[in-house]
């Protein structure tokens, strides 16, 4: 019977799965400190990738500060303008409503012609009121 040793596996070579070669896992003697070749390139390209993702990661945070100012800028005005066009399209609704009216309601047409135009009906009066205190010394306007 095969001698049967943790370090080793089984003893024979197709014992592991995939069919890896008993030699290629041996413990290295207390002595060596070196991985294994193929461990070795795997922490190489490890490495390698990492100083690419780092390089990156610098080289997008120095080279874009432009851009990040930018998109900053960007979006405050875009803030700037969504808050105007919020305004506008409620001016724009009141405007509506307001011409909705003029066009339906004839007392809203009168109140404007009063307010604005100083229009009255026939046979009403306008009395004008002063500001003025009783006492104060102007001269008061000359009229009809």
């Amino acid at each position: 019977s095969p001698h049967f040793s943790p370090a080793f596996g089984c003893g024979r070579r197709s014992c592991y799965p995939n069919d890896i070669p008993v030699q290629s896992l041996f413990v290295a003697p207390s002595g060596v400190s070196s991985p294994p070749p193929n461990r070795r390139a795997g922490r190489r390209s490890v490495r390698l990738v990492m100083l690419l993702v780092v390089a990156f990661v610098i080289g997008n945070a120095v080279g874009s500060v432009r851009g990040l100012t930018a998109v900053r800028q960007a979006s405050e005005t875009f803030e700037t303008l969504s808050e105007a066009v919020a305004r506008l399209r409620q001016e724009n609704g009141g405007l509506r409503v307001k011409a909705r009216q003029l066009r339906e309601d004839s007392n809203v047409i009168e109140d404007l012609a009063r307010q604005e135009l100083g229009l009255i009906r026939p046979g009403e009066k306008v009395f004008i009121l002063s500001d003025q205190p009783p006492g104060d010394t102007a001269p008061a306007p000359a009229g009809p």
